[in-house]
Formats: C-alpha cells, structure tokens, sequence
C-alpha cells in the first residue's frame, strides 16, 4: 500500500487496550448449514454457497467482487445476479466461483445465485468497504465489556452517529485441526441501529469502522467480518504451507495448534472480497524467544492473506502494542515486540 494511504488509514486506528478473559474453542470438522440425509449422487449436484454470504452482507466497493461456494455436478452454469448485472460460471472440482464487474458504494438490492433448480436469494445487501478485524483480545474484546468497564466509554459509543452505517460479521470461534468450509455455528451479518445493537462486536473494530465511515463519507456503509480470539498467537492464524515455510521447529505454540484458527475461522471465508485487514496481537508473542520470530511471521501472514483474498496490495494495519513494563520483566521483552512491530510494518506495508 502506497504510504500516504497508510498513513492516512492508520490515523484512524484506535488504541483499546483491554483484555479480556473468556476463552474457549472448538474442535473437530465442521460443516456448514444443515446435515440433510440425502444420497451421494444428489449430494454431489448439491451447491453450497460460502456462509460469508448471508442477508445485509455488505460487499467491496471498487473491485471485482467474488461469489463462490462448494459442490456442483462439474460443469453445472451458475448464474449470480446483483445490481442490473448478470454473470455465469461453471463448476468445477475444487468448487466455483462468479465475479461481478466492480461496482461504486451504494449500490443496493437481492442477490441471487442459480444453479438449476437450485437458487439462493440474499436480500438488502449493499456495496460498501469491508474490513477484516483479526488477532487476539484486545481486538475480540467487546463493546459491551468496554461499555460496563467505564461510564465514559458508554457515552462515546453511543454517540458515533453512524452506527446505521455499519453492519458485522461475526466469525464463530473455532480451532480446528483441518480447513473447514463451514462456520461452527450459524452466522449472518447484522445491521446495527445503535450501541445496544453491536454490545458483542468488537470495540476496536466498530470504533475502527466509525471513524472509517467518517473518514469516507457520501453515505458508505462500513462492513466488519470479525474472526478474532483471545490469547491466539499468530502461528494460529497461519495456514498449514504458511506456518510450514517460517517454522522447522514444532507445530505447537505454548499448547495451541498452529495453523488452527486459521482453518477454522479464515479459510471458511477466504475469497470474500475485503478492503483491508485490521490486525490487534502480539501479547501471545511478547517472549523474546518467539518476538524474534515475528517479522518473518508477520510478512507470511500478510503475503498469504494478499494471495487468499486476491488482492497483492491489500492494505494492513498493525496496531502495536502499547508501552507495558512491569519489574517481573527486566529483560523488557514488552518492549522488544513493540520494536519487532514497528520493524514489521516498515518492512511489509
């Protein structure tokens, strides 16, 4: 990304830096939607649209925009109507795919997705910037903590302003141990009306996506797609080939899997037309044994999203850690990671 653009994003960054303690996880294959007792062939035939996809999505503005799914008899046509345009793809053995032409914001209305019989309708989806929040808790950490944790924090959040203008996605938790192609638990994108509306959301992303919408004005509606969990370490957010090419040593990070949220909450998304990437973590890294790891980490974990999201310029940003040092850390390593971040977004911006 050029660095007037990164600068002028960054700007709107904003430093919440509150933990939260809840974690738990999920483990096994997941699928999406509902196991029908159908036979193989039938199955075979059968389309699955990504559960990215759902009623009050906001897709990206400016950019071809990817419709995709699973399933298919091969070479099925598949249709996907939105916005006066109609486009056509076929099946194929890894699944399909369907690009609409880029669009300005605000262009609203059902879509729709065909494949023979079968037919998916999406109503009041818009095109708008999307952004994927992502790291560990001081990104998951939600309005409604930080909204009980001070009575000035409530009174800020509810009076953005603009809350109408953003909607969210929130990614179910899970670590799995495979790529999953479905959510955990059913999920679908939320149209907010006011603070009480997005209590569960992320604090940071929706401060984030307020002074966004600000920022870009003529009415764009914001879109969030949250897939963070506290205490994961960034070899959890790597795919499988990613941790491979930067790790020779173990696939395991203080008891977590690698490679574990990553399958479980990105690879069933991957594809979904985004914007940007907001990214809050570091503290499950702040060892001085592992922050020495972390630029190399980082610059796969931002080529290999630029890859998966079709985008080679895709814009990051990196909130760092804040200024925290304690007499129980006298070889400072708080502040070793802040510098390793600071080195990280020099290098990979």
């Amino acid at each position: 990304m050029k660095e007037r653009n990164m600068k002028k994003l960054s700007a709107i960054a904003l430093a919440i830096c509150l933990i939260s303690g809840l974690c738990y996880v999920a483990f096994g294959n997941v699928g999406g939607g509902v196991a029908l007792p159908i036979s193989a062939a039938v199955a075979a035939e059968t389309i699955t649209v990504s559960p990215a996809f759902s009623d009050n999505m906001v897709l990206q503005r400016g950019k071809r925009v990817k419709i995709f799914g699973t399933g298919g008899a091969a070479g099925a046509e598949i249709s996907v109507a939105f916005g006066g345009q109609v486009k056509r793809g076929t099946v194929a053995s890894s699944g399909w795919a369907v690009y609409l032409d880029a669009m300005a914001a605000n262009v609203s209305g059902d879509l729709s997705v065909t494949c023979g019989a079968q037919s998916f309708t999406y109503h009041d989806v818009i095109v708008g910037e999307v952004w994927l929040a992502s790291g560990q808790s001081n990104m998951e950490v939600s309005v409604r903590h930080v909204k009980n944790k001070d009575a000035t924090n409530e009174v800020t959040y509810a009076q953005f302003g603009n809350w109408n203008k953003i909607r969210g996605l929130y990614v179910p938790r899970c670590r799995a141990f495979t790529p999953q192609s479905g959510f955990a638990t059913p999920a679908t994108w939320s149209r907010f009306t006011g603070l009480t509306s997005a209590l569960d959301y992320s604090a940071y992303a929706m401060a984030f996506a307020s002074n966004l919408q600000k920022m870009l004005g003529d009415g764009i509606v914001i879109g969030i797609i949250q897939s963070a969990v506290s205490s994961s370490a960034i070899e959890e957010w790597l795919a499988e080939e990613s941790f491979d090419r930067v790790n020779d040593h173990t696939d395991k990070i203080g008891g977590a899997v690698a490679s574990g949220y990553y399958n479980g909450m990105i690879h069933n998304i991957v594809g979904y037309t985004i914007g940007g990437v907001i990214w809050y973590q570091g503290e499950a890294n702040v060892r001085q044994s592992v922050a020495a790891d972390y630029l190399s980490q980082f610059g796969e974990y931002a080529s290999s999203y630029r890859a998966f999201f079709e985008d080679e310029n895709l814009p990051f940003i990196a909130q760092q850690l804040v200024r925290f040092a304690t007499s129980e850390d006298p070889e400072l390593t708080w502040m070793t990671m802040r510098d390793v971040q600071w080195q990280t977004m020099l290098a990979y911006e």
